[in-house]
């Protein structure tokens, strides 16, 4: 448990990144699909 502890800090980062992408991507998607579903209305 200790012996990982100097990683944490990185995976938090690494994480917060990564969540930070997914997020993005999910907004682009949102948007995309808002836009068609007001289209086709």
């Amino acid at each position: 448990m200790f012996g990982s502890y100097p990683k944490s800090p990185y995976i938090c980062t690494r994480y917060a990144e990564i969540a930070q992408l997914v997020e993005h991507n999910l907004a682009k998607v949102g948007v995309a699909s808002s836009s068609l579903v007001f289209r086709s209305l």
